[in-house]
């Protein structure tokens, strides 16, 4: 069982070092990252050969209206020099298959946590504003005026995570930012 969860549950870690490493201690202080520390509290306890994934901010392959649209919603939430950490969501679905089939294989992922996020290799350890310059100047739309952002680097629970290990494991970060 490969349980999903999103790397908010680590709650507000702007104020730490970077990156967060998948050992470090969660911080859910919402309903929303509650429920995402209760749901891998469950899934740890209930005796399953399983891991815990958790996703970086992910990214579509095809940015589209659609999507940005989408973004739109939460855009005004997050402080444009806080570290984001992106991850395409073709390598997503090859860490989740990997971790899938390492779980009825080999095994290693068995009860591991680990982060799945782009890497710095690949340049997707990034501050908010170069996302979104990246998803929106290749549709020819200026970023908003900086002051409809809010300055607390902690109002939005996005960092850059160490992937080493399970990289290592699943092989999954195929694609640059």
């Amino acid at each position: 069982f490969v349980e999903v969860s999103s790397a908010s549950v680590m709650g507000p870690t702007q104020h730490r070092d970077g990156p967060v490493r998948p050992g470090a201690p969660v911080n859910p202080v919402d309903v929303y990252t509650r429920s995402k520390a209760a749901a891998e509290a469950v899934v740890a306890e209930s005796g399953l050969d399983s891991c815990a994934l958790r996703l970086a901010a992910v990214m579509p392959s095809y940015v589209g209206l659609g999507p940005v649209l989408g973004m739109i919603r939460v855009i005004y939430d997050m402080p444009l020099e806080a570290r984001c950490e992106i991850v395409y969501d073709a390598d997503v679905a090859h860490a989740l298959v990997s971790a899938a089939e390492n779980l009825r294989g080999s095994g290693e992922m068995r009860g591991r946590t680990g982060f799945i996020a782009g890497g710095a290799g690949n340049g997707c350890q990034i501050r908010i504003r170069a996302m979104f310059e990246g998803a929106f100047g290749p549709m020819g739309l200026a970023l908003p005026r900086d002051e409809l952002f809010p300055d607390d680097l902690g109002s939005y629970y996005l960092d850059w995570y160490d992937t080493a290990e399970v990289q290592s494991i699943l092989g999954y970060q195929n694609h640059t930012f």
